[in-house]
């Protein structure tokens, strides 16, 4: 569909007007979050239209789009400016609000009288059944006649239960003006309600379909650029450390091997330093820098002993507070925007003298890599991260290394629930090396790849965990926000994890879960894992619908799936090769495509 005319010829700002209640920042958050999975990166500039500036700030003439994300406009002129600027050629989203009044008449409903908000099922072009939240208005009547004069309304969108119309496109033929006005509120998610767990599932669930319906309508029926563009560009990688004494070692070591060592990497490395300081004390490194060149990709390595005055996303300090271990994290190579966490840490990741443990982590991944060649989506607010762990060969861990992936998963669910007052997010581990919600929603994986040198295997250990990203599924604090608001009033509200918080905690347990398994041959790793996983007792079918059925007895001590078929035979699945489908409960061979 053409772009609707006069407000692409506007400046590209989008305004979103979130009223003056106490809940106006979220609102505005919640609307910025879903704009920004759907329209290309740097086509638009999204504000703030604050209550105070609707008649003193001249937005009408520098105004694209404005977004009404908020339930009631007040009962005075201030709604009038927003009707003048709809007549003047404007292109306005209502989003649940009462602006829609000027145009059409609404269903009434109960829920009208307490402000609470439905969960309807929307039916949009090849969508259907899509559980969304809408207002507190079931829909509208019959829209063909506008109540405003030039103006004609068109259904896009209805309840597939009831079919009432939930969302009507109005246009303005004097001035193309153009209204969406929509019963749904596409920028709320089931982290904005009190619902039940399965309504909260329900929700998740549709996630990725309701943002796919709004950047349909964005694109197509409001003509809005929706196009995918390029990643950002990749940023430095800083190297960071708890002490400044292992930071300057380490730092050494790495610039010291790229440098000897460069003509081994002579079609994709090259190293190179500047020191303004003309002392040979080993301590004064900070004006080394180190480029790699990888993939067509160049990362700059710098390495810096002060970290202070470096803008980055990554608070060191909260991170150092929570991270137990010794060795394992000690040292951070840290990046705002990488490729991949595991192939930065593949460049050193035996060369590391035995008392560092290095650690890469990045705020975004332009290529992260998933199970079985699959890529990783990572957008910011994952916790996404590779550790490099040694394991000696012939240590009880070494001897059963494949059994690393469910130890690293335990631990990601016991940085959640051994916390106290977080015992019952019900965080779950779906074999072999997937965190759930419950039964329903993916939260995060693992992903491990090793290397044997002489007597000690390498490990480099990729996890992505969604912490406070709503998209494409839920996170855990979408997990913790709802364990609040179903016990409002009852206990104090849990306070939500940041990203550094979540990795030092990870660290530590996948620290602590490895010494003990060293010391007890997995005795007590193998109780807690049944603790938390999906599966016991789990009936199953292998390799096809059709295929044998048994029941899971658990996994052996190489990490394996054991499974009781109805004839007494015990199969062991391997982890690689192998999906689990959980709605369906078959395991099967995984299909390369």
């Amino acid at each position: 569909m053409k772009p609707l005319n006069n407000f692409t010829d506007k400046p590209p700002n989008i305004l979103i007007y979130t009223g003056s209640n106490e809940d106006t920042t979220k609102s505005y958050m919640n609307t910025y979050s879903i704009l920004s999975q759907c329209l290309s990166r740097d086509r638009y500039v999204v504000y703030h239209l604050k209550r105070n500036q609707i008649n003193t700030t001249p937005w009408i003439e520098n105004t694209m789009v404005l977004i009404l994300a908020v339930n009631k406009i007040p009962k005075n002129d201030d709604e009038n400016v927003f009707l003048r600027y709809f007549l003047g050629g404007g292109c306005v989203i209502s989003l649940a609000c009462n602006f829609d009044e000027f145009f059409v008449r609404r269903v009434k409903s109960l829920a009208e009288m307490s402000g609470t908000n439905y969960i309807v099922r929307l039916k949009y072009g090849k969508w259907n059944d899509v559980s969304v939240v809408s207002g507190c208005n079931v829909g509208y009547d019959d829209v063909a006649p506008s109540i405003l004069d030039e103006v004609s309304c068109t259904p896009l969108a209805q309840d597939s239960q009831s079919n009432n119309q939930l969302i009507v496109l109005a246009r303005h033929h004097l001035s193309s003006g153009v209204a969406l006005l929509s019963q749904v509120n596409f920028e709320k998610d089931a982290s904005d309600l009190t619902t039940s767990s399965e309504e909260f599932i329900q929700l998740k669930q549709s996630n990725l379909e309701r943002i796919e319906i709004f950047k349909n309508i964005l694109s197509n029926d409001l003509g809005l650029n929706c196009e995918q563009t390029e990643p950002p560009a990749l940023s430095p990688v800083l190297l960071l450390a708890p002490n400044e004494e292992g930071n300057v070692y380490a730092a050494n070591k790495l610039f010291s091997y790229h440098f000897t060592t460069s003509q081994d990497y002579s079609s994709s490395a090259t190293t190179s330093t500047t020191n303004t300081n003309n002392s040979s004390n080993d301590n004064n490194i900070n004006n080394i820098t180190t480029t790699f060149t990888a993939t067509n990709n160049t990362n700059n390595i710098y390495f810096i002993t002060d970290s202070s005055n470096v803008q980055n996303k990554f608070n060191l300090d909260v991170y150092k507070k929570h991270l137990r271990s010794e060795v394992l994290g000690n040292v951070v190579l840290y990046a705002d925007v990488v490729s991949s966490t595991m192939d930065t840490l593949d460049h050193y990741l035996i060369h590391m003298p035995s008392h560092l443990g290095l650690v890469t982590i990045a705020s975004m991944q332009t290529s992260g890599q998933g199970r079985g060649g699959n890529v990783w989506l990572s957008p910011e607010g994952c916790a996404l991260c590779s550790l490099h762990i040694r394991l000696p060969l012939n240590s009880p861990l070494g001897q059963h290394v494949s059994c690393l992936q469910h130890l690293v998963a335990l631990a990601i669910v016991l940085s959640v629930r051994e916390k106290k007052g977080y015992e019952d997010i019900d965080l779950r581990i779906k074999w072999p090396n997937d965190i759930y919600f419950a039964e329903k929603l993916k939260l995060g994986g693992i992903l491990i790849r090793s290397t044997i040198m002489q007597d000690l295997i390498h490990i480099n250990l990729g996890c992505g965990i969604n912490i406070c990203n709503k998209y494409p599924t839920t996170c855990i604090n979408d997990l913790i926000e709802q364990h609040n608001k179903l016990r409002a009033g009852q206990s104090e509200p849990l306070p939500t994890f940041t990203v550094e918080e979540f990795l030092g905690r990870l660290i530590s347990q996948i620290d602590r879960l490895i010494q003990t398994y060293q010391s007890d041959e997995g005795a007590e790793f193998f109780e807690l894992y049944y603790n938390y996983w999906l599966h016991n007792d789990q009936e199953v079918t292998l390799n096809s619908i059709d295929g044998p059925r048994g029941l899971i007895n658990g996994i052996t001590k190489f990490g394996y799936l054991s499974v009781r078929l109805e004839d007494g035979t015990i199969v062991e699945v391997h982890p690689d090769g192998n999906s689990f489908d959980m709605m369906k409960n078959l395991l099967a061979p995984k299909i390369k495509r």
